[in-house]
């Protein structure tokens, strides 16, 4: 797969391509951008083209060093993933001393470290000291999900940074369509994948888009006082810890959508347009306050999904915010 295959990304394409022609390779980057939208796999293309046996700003995908890459199996090309959602020091002193010798077969050694805003502080500091003293033949390329707000300053000043932005929504359509997607789905998909290719295969798999309709109903029912509710409600969002970001993504979505109602802004503007009269209805009996304290609660419970908490009990609490 060269690098023209990769979907859309064409300025981070183009400026990777530049490097490999000229030689200026930097000895770090940061790939960063949301969550599933091809950072990974153009990091890898960018590792494979560095060593590509037959290729010199692209890869082949054929010979015996782009083969090892594809199967992970390369000795000089080392990927580091999250353990428990954690990226911890051990991980990073293990290919630290993985880079300290000579490639034995690649022209240069590389690490990947996917989900790198996931270092612990530890982590991190004993990174910093590779990116101050790197070795010349190694490039690392740290994938970020998301903001790098919680990154060490001085890790990010040493990377090159490399900003990829969300796929346009005819990249993701056009995706969708040659997987065999029926044209109405793609269509209601692209609009929900927010320029995510994961997160566009998550709603092929997953029947959350039916869900969505059913919770929309269910959130347009609730007024003030209706506690009975809001209890079926959180009972029915927490039956499915596969989809809950997804949950947590739509009421965050509904509720902001709600707000740009009460605020008399265009309908243009909304993220669930196709159930704009649900909304409307579901404002009547909202605050301004109100939805403000809901979207806040909201982004807290998502933010700490990964403590030890009763989600079931931390979205009624949201559901009830009140003035």
């Amino acid at each position: 797969m060269p690098f023209d295959s990769i979907l859309g990304h064409r300025i981070p394409v183009r400026i990777l391509r530049s490097m490999l022609k000229t030689g200026q390779i930097p000895h770090a980057f940061i790939f960063s951008g949301v969550d599933g939208i091809g950072k990974r796999t153009t990091a890898v293309s960018f590792v494979k083209a560095l060593n590509c046996l037959e290729m010199e700003d692209d890869f082949c995908d054929r010979c015996l060093s782009c083969q090892k890459v594809n199967r992970l199996v390369h000795p000089d090309i080392f990927f580091v993933e999250p353990e428990k959602n954690v990226l911890r020091i051990e991980q990073v002193r293990a290919f630290q001393r993985d880079i300290s010798f000579k490639p034995l077969e690649a022209k240069k050694k590389a690490v990947i470290i996917d989900q790198a805003e996931k270092l612990n502080s530890n982590a991190a500091n004993c990174l910093l000291k590779t990116l101050e003293e790197p070795p010349e033949d190694t490039v690392l390329i740290l994938v970020v999900a998301g903001s790098t707000a919680g990154m060490l300053p001085t890790i990010l000043s040493r990377c090159q940074r490399i900003c990829f932005a969300p796929l346009p929504g005819e990249d993701i359509f056009q995706f969708l369509s040659k997987n065999g997607v029926e044209k109405a789905k793609a269509g209601l998909i692209t609009n929900h994948a927010y320029g995510s290719i994961k997160r566009a295969n998550i709603l092929i798999e997953s029947d959350f888009l039916n869900r969505r309709n059913e919770i929309a109903g269910l959130l347009s029912g609730i007024s003030p006082g209706s506690f009975d509710s809001i209890f079926e409600l959180s009972s029915i969002l927490n039956c499915d810890n596969s989809t809950l970001f997804l949950i947590f993504e739509f009421l965050q979505t509904w509720y902001r959508d709600m707000l740009l109602l009460k605020e008399g802004l265009s309908e243009s503007l909304l993220y669930n347009r196709d159930i704009t009269e649900s909304i409307r209805d579901a404002a009547e009996n909202e605050t301004r306050d109100g939805i403000i304290k809901k979207i806040k609660r909201i982004q807290w419970l998502q933010s700490n999904l990964l403590m030890n908490m009763d989600v079931q009990m931390g979205l009624e609490s949201a559901l009830m915010q009140t003035n």
